[in-house]
């Protein structure tokens, strides 16, 4: 069990998703091998294909929370496509990169009490198991960056335990305490206090299917997103962002195909009163083209 990993603020974090992104805007159809990463899959099913592009021969699929591991990547000759990028597999196959989320098994040393208040923790392992009850019956499967409300520490069997608030049904349940890294309060405190807040702005370029963020005229983070999709478009025009949640159980849709249940959405910042917000996304990888049900991924 290693010791949980040492804080970085999040401009430190945005500061290198924007080099990262910077690096995998180079093209190149050329596969490109490089250190073993772990990938889950966010699909119910995925297909397997025998080279880096859609038109490739489907081999075999692999399915929702299966661990895959990616040896490297190449982008798809097809130069049309939002999403160029494919992984490949240990055996040469390839995976689009729009169903992976690339994870780690982060264990953390858990902490045996929680103060008054509680914290927030982010699930630094591919998924863990919650339950209602410790030893009861299970609860929701957490996934890799979903973000949670520790209310308590509780030590069952050997192990700590977190007890987790369910903001929407107001509820609790546990999960291992070594699978959540908690988050210091300095880690989500405001970006760049010394810029007055009406000088900070965002713009969700729908077109581009992507955000950028502004302090004063300077932009000083930008990424793809992913926005509503057709029947679920995002509202467009000026808006204040008027209400933030670190975390949200989010449910909807108007259907079995369209049903979602997502316990843990992280940093939720909402700009309509009848629930768009920006928010964090685990459950898929696909930015560049609208995915959402009205909201900004």
């Amino acid at each position: 069990m290693s010791k949980s990993s040492p804080d970085f603020s999040r401009r430190d974090f945005l500061k290198l998703g924007l080099l990262s992104a910077a690096a995998l805007a180079l093209p190149s159809p050329h596969p490109v091998r490089a250190a073993a990463q772990l990938g889950r899959v966010t699909y119910r099913s995925l297909r397997v294909r025998s080279e880096p592009s859609f038109q490739g021969e489907i081999v075999s699929r692999v399915h929702l929370d299966d661990l895959l591991t990616l040896t490297g990547s190449a982008l798809s000759p097809q130069e049309s496509d939002y999403n160029r990028l494919w992984y490949q597999l240990e055996d040469g196959r390839w995976v689009y990169s729009g169903g992976i989320q690339i994870v780690r098994f982060d264990w953390q040393t858990p902490r045996a009490s929680i103060p008054p208040g509680g914290l927030l923790g982010q699930v630094s392992v591919p998924f863990t198991q919650s339950f209602w009850r410790l030893g009861g019956r299970r609860a929701y499967r957490l996934r890799y960056g979903s973000l949670h409300y520790v209310t308590a520490a509780r030590e069952f069997n050997g192990q700590i335990w977190y007890r987790l608030y369910d903001d929407r049904f107001r509820v609790s349940c546990y999960a291992e305490g070594r699978a959540l890294r908690l988050l210091s309060p300095e880690t989500y405190a405001p970006l760049a206090p010394e810029i007055p807040n009406e000088e900070k702005w965002l713009e969700v370029d729908l077109g581009a299917q992507a955000v950028r963020a502004y302090e004063q005229d300077l932009c000083v983070w930008s990424a793809r997103c992913a926005s509503g999709k057709r029947h679920f478009e995002t509202p467009t025009g000026w808006f204040y962002t008027f209400h933030k949640r670190y975390s949200l159980h989010m449910v909807g849709g108007d259907g079995v195909s369209s049903f979602y249940d997502l316990m843990g959405v992280p940093w939720c910042t909402f700009f309509t009163e009848n629930g768009a917000a920006l928010h964090g996304t685990y459950w898929h990888n696909d930015f560049g083209a609208p995915q959402s049900h009205g909201c900004v991924n």
